[in-house]
Parts: structure tokens; sequence; C-alpha cells
């Protein structure tokens, strides 16, 4: 597997087309034109390709400044948008590490203050990632969320989706949601024993109606796990390399 990432503007009709395919493969309630018009919401996208090109996955995200939990001091937010991996590619773990790659760039570029990632979900597996790579994320299983932090997620994720969002819920609901298709929706027994899957489904009782569970987590070296702090590390040689690169 190998990976991409490209500024919105910069996509062909040919990707763009390739990667609503992609997602209308695993969700209803796609049309390409609400695809292409979410899109212009974005700053960029990772792309993840088999060998022969084939676009197996994507994830768009965009990146903006506001004020943080505190209300005075700047924070940079990196919000997910549209994210899916084909099935068979579910071993790879291209994708997610190229991510970060791509947030570490956009947030070394023009990034300000703590970096926080927003992200919605309707599926566990894109919910799962947070354990894996993050210490602290909210909402998280074992741990309340502390109230300044549950009433600034509030604040952001009101003004990002405006009255789609339940704050008494933490649920986004939109108008024409994106439902997993078929078997996409189901949790093996082997999964619902995750202490993690079963707090995801006990939040989102709405998930197979596309109902999106609101997360958010800071994207620092102190909150990563093992696994998170290897693709930071990896994200910093490579930026190190092309500053390196560009100097010379």
């Amino acid at each position: 597997m190998k990976t991409i990432a490209k500024n919105i503007e910069s996509l062909t009709e040919t990707e763009i087309f390739n990667m609503y395919s992609v997602l209308n493969e695993c969700f209803s309630g796609v049309s390409l034109s609400g695809f292409k018009q979410d899109m212009l919401d974005k700053n960029s996208v990772v792309i993840l390709c088999s060998n022969d090109g084939k676009i197996q996955g994507f994830s768009t995200l965009s990146m903006c400044i506001t004020k943080g939990p505190d209300g005075n001091s700047d924070v940079t937010i990196v919000c997910s948008g549209d994210t899916i991996v084909r099935p068979e590619a579910w071993g790879s773990t291209a994708l997610p590490r190229a991510w970060m790659r791509e947030a570490r760039q956009k947030y070394e570029a023009q990034g300000k203050g703590p970096l926080y990632w927003l992200l919605i979900t309707s599926g566990y597996r894109t919910f799962r990632f947070l354990p894996v790579f993050i210490k602290e994320y909210y909402p998280h299983p074992e741990k309340q969320t502390p109230p300044h932090l549950a009433q600034w997620m509030h604040q952001i994720a009101t003004e990002r989706w405006g009255d789609a969002y339940d704050p008494a819920l933490g649920i986004v609901r939109f108008p024409q949601p994106q439902q997993l298709r078929g078997n996409l929706t189901e949790v093996p027994d082997s999964k619902m024993r995750d202490k993690h899957v079963q707090h995801f489904l006990k939040l989102n009782i709405g998930h197979e109606n596309g109902d999106e569970l609101v997360s958010i987590c800071e994207l620092s070296e102190e909150n990563l796990t093992r696994p998170g702090l290897r693709f930071y590390h990896a994200a910093d040689r490579y930026l190190h390399s092309t500053v390196a690169s560009v100097a010379k």
C-alpha cells in the first residue's frame, strides 16, 4: 500500500469520482454532488492506494485556529471529514500513518498553540483508532469529560454543525446521513467484549442510522500511546528531511 496527500483544489475530477465510488461502496446516502460540496470545507485529503494505483481508502481533513477551552488562548483544531478504507485494506496502517504526517505538516505550517483533533464517527472501527493512538480522549469509557472541556466541545460542535448537533447526547444527526452498508454495521462478538467498542455503542445508539459521535483529544507527544508516538516521530523525521532537502 502507498499513500499520497493532496490539497483539495489540486484533485482531478477522476480522483474525486474514484474517492466518491469508494465511499459509496461502503455507505448509502452518498451523492456525488454532496460529496463534492463537503470537500469544499476541507483543506486536504490523504489517499490510500494499492500498488496498482487503485484507491483503497482516504481521509479528508481541515484545520482552523480558534480559542481553546480557557476561552483566551489560541489553539489549532484538525477536523477529520469523510474517512473510509475498503475492507480488503483494513490491515494496513499506511493511512493513519500518513494522516498523522499530513496533520503535523499543516500544523507546522500554520498552527498556533496546542493541536487538537476533532472527529465524528458513525462506525466503531474509526472510533477504535482513538485508544490505539491516544491516551486521553473524550468521551472516554473510564473518565468523565472535564466540565470545561465538555462545554468547549459543545461550543465548537455547535459552531461547526449547527442544529444538526445535539449537545445533550454529543451526537451529530445530518439531514441526509451516510449509513454504513450491509454487514459493515455489524459488530462481531469478539469486538463486543472490547470496552471501547461497548462505550461507543452505548453513546451512539443510532450509529446504524448514520448518527455521528463527536470526540476530541489533544495531539501532543505526552498524550500519545506507543503506536501513536511511532507515527508522530515518523512524521517528524519526514518533515525534517523535507526541510533539509529544500534547504540544500
